[in-house]
Order: structure tokens, then C-alpha cells, then sequence
């Protein structure tokens, strides 16, 4: 398991269990006489009020704090859920980096990335056989067949794709390819 699936799952299973403690801490109906410092209520007067006139006050409470949890609730799960999306997000960002810094090295099931674009580093004359591609990303191939073309380019785009018979490097502006081994 990849440390970013860790810390997704540390942070879901905060969220869920504080979302789950929620109705837990409400089910006490709240009661003014616990809430409030006596000598608040001696301040306030409820301390003078008849037990009918305190029903109705933690009558109201209860369906303050009632209606303040389930808001609190619907918030807390929005958070969970966007939190969740972004963690997904981000997933399958480093996923995709992943993939694209093993393309052409066997290291990945074929359902992964099927091609990826770059430029070959500096000038570039073509291909006679043995060149090396070296790539803005940092990777480097060498064609592995023998086939010519010449063309002076600077700094030119370039598709690698895996194809049936293995890797193939395309210039992008003339179409021209050829077979190609990933070296790093």
C-alpha cells in the first residue's frame, strides 16, 4: 500500500468516526439547569422560573441543538466527500506520473499508459540504426532496428507509443517513427 492510500485512509477514518460520535454526544436532551453556571441562572432568572416554563426552554434547546447537529452533520460530510475527491484526485495524478516514468520498461500491466509525448533534447538529425533519443522527461531510447532518416530538427516533439511488436518513437511534425528500447 502506497503511503498516499495510508494517509487517505487515516484521514476517511477520522472523518467517518467523528461523523458517528456526532449523535452520540446529542443523545442527552440538553437541561439549562446542566448547561448554564448556576450563577449565571441566578443572573438570568431562571432560577425563578417553574419547572413547566423550563420544559419549554429545554424543549427549545433540544430542538436547537437538534437542528445545529444535523447542519454540522451535513457539513462534516461535505467536507468528507470533498476531501475524498480530492484525495482521489491527487491519486490518480501520482498514478499517471508513475506510469509515465516507467513507460517502456515492462513495469507495468498493458491496460497502463499507452503512449506519452516529449521532445528529444538539443538537435536531432534523425535516425541511422543505432541513435539514442535522449527526452525532456529524463528518459532516454535507443532505436532498435536497423532504418535511416535524416532530418535536421531542433528540440523536436515527439510520440512514443506501445504498439504490438513493442515501443515506437513518432515525430510529431513529419510522422516519421521507429522502433525504439527504452534504455532509462
Amino acid at each position: 500500500m502506497c503511503n498516499y492510500q495510508k494517509i487517505r485512509g487515516v484521514l476517511v477514518t477520522g472523518l467517518l468516526t467523528v461523523l458517528a460520535t456526532l449523535p452520540v454526544i446529542a443523545q442527552e436532551k440538553p437541561d439549562i439547569r446542566k448547561l448554564m453556571p448556576a450563577e449565571q441562572q441566578t443572573a438570568a432568572g431562571i432560577d425563578q422560573l417553574k419547572p413547566e416554563q423550563i420544559a419549554v426552554l429545554n424543549a427549545w434547546l433540544d430542538t436547537h441543538f437538534t437542528q445545529t447537529e444535523a447542519k454540522t452533520q451535513a457539513v462534516v460530510q461535505q467536507k468528507v466527500e470533498e476531501r475524498i475527491a480530492e484525495e482521489k484526485k491527487k491519486i490518480e495524478v501520482e498514478k499517471s506520473e508513475e506510469a509515465r516514468s516507467f513507460f517502456g520498461l515492462n513495469v507495468f500491466k498493458s491496460e497502463d499508459l499507452q503512449q506519452i509525448e516529449s521532445r528529444v533534447v538539443g538537435d536531432c538529425f534523425g535516425w541511422d540504426g543505432d541513435t539514442i533519443f535522449v527526452l525532456e522527461n529524463g528518459q532516454i531510447w535507443r532505436q532498435r532496428l536497423q532504418a535511416s532518416y535524416y532530418k535536421k530538427m531542433k528540440n523536436p516533439a515527439v510520440k512514443l507509443e506501445k504498439r504490438a511488436l513493442g515501443y515506437w518513437l513518432t515525430l510529431k511534425d513529419t510522422g516519421a517513427s521507429c522502433p525504439v528500447k527504452r534504455v532509462k
